[in-house]
């Protein structure tokens, strides 16, 4: 699992709704320029539903799974198995 991917060492404290989905999004947007290696391929996300500490976003975009985070100690753990993960399972 990863943590938030951010360049600071601080912790992730989101502010609010508006906060918690720009904190998703540009984890998301760090994972996509990662892999993607292009700017436009940034997903846009939506928070549907939030239960307890875990925040469950989906990628409005085709072919794109959901993804679900888990809010744990100001610090977001993607729940969601890579693709490398899912190939062994």
């Amino acid at each position: 699992m990863e943590k938030y991917a951010d360049k600071s060492s601080k912790p992730l404290k989101p502010n609010g709704e508006k906060g918690i989905l720009n904190a998703v999004y540009m984890e998301q947007k760090a994972a996509v320029t990662k892999h993607n290696n292009r700017m436009q391929e940034l997903l846009k996300l939506v928070i549907f539903k939030i239960n307890n500490d875990q925040i469950i976003v989906s990628a409005m975009r085709i072919g794109r799974t959901i993804v679900k985070y888990s809010l744990k100690h100001s610090v977001f753990v993607n729940l969601t198995p890579s693709v490398d993960e899912r190939a062994t399972n």
